[in-house]
């Protein structure tokens, strides 16, 4: 099966009696609220997501963290409003507040609030920015991704030599090995490394941070893509597993990433679980009880458009249990549930990006969503809560709970969208290369009529990313 289009159709909002219908614009796509990172907390009784708004005046963009009560029935409210940038929230473990990235101070820091009400207060004050963080489930500690210059000591010298570089009249740049770019970012020098800080009881750092990563020639997470789904703590905080590729000379034609796992506390070296599959292994991550490892796996080195399948393995033995290999399906995203019996995983099926639940027992799967690309998936007990977007509809925030059909807690684009109609969205499918078949959509303008010529354009993706 090949997909040409990820997208899928889903229900239009109603218009307002006195609403002229009209078309989407330029307009409309610039100035969408962008809502991601959703996360239950750990009692699965509110959710805290990020909410990006466009103010066009001003020609910036601002994200700011929101609340919703589940229980309570009630519209999101929002928990933070400052003019910087709030963004990445992980809930304390105790489920009395959040912990988020915020670039109040100038450069992106880990900062508290408690969701009770109160201000938020910084927790790490650290010379560099932070790109990405984890919670260890017992609180003590968290897990930071810092870009640095592998040969210095400390955060204070990469600061050191940045300031230096910013201030030089000279520019020019030497490259000995590649990458020099990420798609418009050149490289300077630094890596991505994950770093350990210790928290006191009152949700701040304590002490120098400490080096997880730093005896690997590897970006931690991988740039230019990596993210939180590159590092995880076990259930018990004490270790961390992440996924990394060695550079050196063979990086821009090797898919060679390996999990590796580490103590949180920085006290040995990382050791590599899979270093026997030449091929990807990415977003590792621990059962509930700390019993079972998974991670997505490819099987073709080199090939990146290779399908990820599941692997869990047993997380003292390292004897794989559990393995998608018979499943036609390329996983992108996946979380265990509450007892650590299923995978819920995201996939694609058709031109849809729905959630599946795996069972680990006998291997059946079931869709649980219909229509529509999942982007994001959290879960926390009974209850899933995961964006969704379609080709007539932006990004919306869902729950499921039990068994129950999904529904939507979120409308934040109703009033932009009240007077829009979207055209129809029509699936088709046609006989590819190797006898494969291919599906992709027609969407038909807003204002269609049957018999008429319209200009049309064609988007084309192949490969497992979305």
């Amino acid at each position: 099966m090949r997909v040409l289009l990820l997208v899928a159709a889903m229900a239009t909002v109603a218009l307002p009696a006195s609403a002229a219908p009209r078309g989407l614009n330029a307009t409309d796509l610039v100035t969408f609220a962008r809502l991601s990172e959703a996360q239950l907390s750990p009692d699965g009784r509110r959710i805290v997501y990020t909410l990006r708004e466009t103010d066009l005046a001003a020609d910036r963009g601002r994200s700011d963290l929101w609340l919703l009560d589940i229980d309570a029935d009630s519209a999101p409210r929002r928990l933070t409003s400052s003019v910087e940038n709030d963004t990445a929230a992980d809930w304390a473990p105790d489920g009395a507040g959040i912990y988020f990235l915020s670039s109040r101070t100038g450069v992106a820091q880990v900062w508290y609030l408690p969701v009770a009400g109160g201000e938020a207060v910084q927790v790490t004050h650290l010379p560099l920015e932070i790109a990405g963080f984890r919670v260890s489930p017992r609180g003590d500690r968290l897990a930071v991704a810092i870009e640095v210059f592998p040969d210095c000591a400390d955060l204070d010298c990469t600061s050191r030599r940045l300031d230096e570089l910013k201030s030089s009249k000279r520019h020019g740049r030497v490259h000995d090995q590649l990458f020099v770019r990420h798609w418009d970012k050149w490289k300077d020098g630094r890596v991505s490394q994950l770093f350990a800080i210790a928290l006191n009881g009152e949700h701040g750092a304590i002490g120098s941070p400490v080096a997880l990563t730093g005896s690997l020639d590897a970006d931690v997470p991988s740039r230019p893509l990596g993210g939180r789904a590159d590092y995880d703590f076990s259930p018990d905080g004490a270790s961390l597993v992440f996924a990394a590729r060695i550079r050196g000379r063979t990086e821009p034609r090797s898919t060679n990433f390996d999990i590796y796992r580490v103590p949180s506390d920085g006290g040995a070296a990382p050791a590599n679980l899979t270093a026997a599959n030449p091929a990807w292994d990415a977003q590792p991550a621990f059962s509930p009880d700390g019993r079972l490892l998974a991670h997505l796996a490819m099987e073709r080195p080199a090939y990146e458009a290779d399908r990820f399948r599941l692997v869990v393995r047993d997380a003292a033995t390292g004897q794989v249990r559990f393995t998608t290999g018979d499943w036609d399906r390329s996983i992108s995203a996946y979380r265990f549930s509450a007892d650590g019996r299923l995978i819920y995983a995201l996939a694609d099926d058709l031109g849809q990006h729905p959630i599946f639940s795996i069972s680990l027992q006998d291997g059946s799967r079931r869709m649980l969503t219909g229509a529509g690309n999942v982007s994001e998936l959290d879960l926390a007990r009974d209850k899933i809560a995961f964006v969704m977007q379609g080709l007539t509809s932006p990004a919306e925030l869902y729950l499921i709970v039990g068994r129950a059909a999904p529904r939507r807690l979120t409308e934040v684009n109703a009033a932009r969208l009240a007077d829009v109609r979207f055209g129809e969205p029509e699936q088709f499918s046609f006989v590819g290369a190797g006898g494969d078949q291919v599906y992709g959509y027609a969407l038909k303008p807003w204002n269609w009529e049957p018999g008429k010529s319209y200009p049309v354009a064609f988007i084309v993706h192949g490969g497992p990313q979305s």
